[in-house]
């Protein structure tokens, strides 16, 4: 898999993808393809790195704990419970 880095645009090749998709681990080793020698392995940082395209890696790859953040859920009531609403007699 391919990636690019953001400040300087350069296509990365992903050397273990799990790295990638892991939100535990911060930094992962890639391979830089510039010029036509293979380039030594290095460190970057996941928050460093994008997609060709110039789209940020998905939220749940960084962050371990992107789901806090979501809005809350609807929540289901219990079976058999009822709200107030429907119990109360019609007008």
């Amino acid at each position: 898999m391919f990636l690019k880095e953001r400040a300087t645009g350069h296509l990365l090749a992903v050397l273990n993808t799990s790295d990638l998709f892991d939100p535990y681990t911060r930094q992962m080793v890639c391979r830089g393809q510039c010029g036509e020698e293979e380039q030594d392995p290095e460190l970057y940082n996941k928050t460093d790195l994008i997609f060709l395209s110039d789209e940020e890696l998905p939220k749940c790859w960084l962050d371990p704990h992107y789901r806090n953040a979501a809005p809350p859920q609807r929540t289901m009531l219990p079976r058999g419970a009822e709200s107030s609403r429907m119990n109360s007699p019609p007008v």
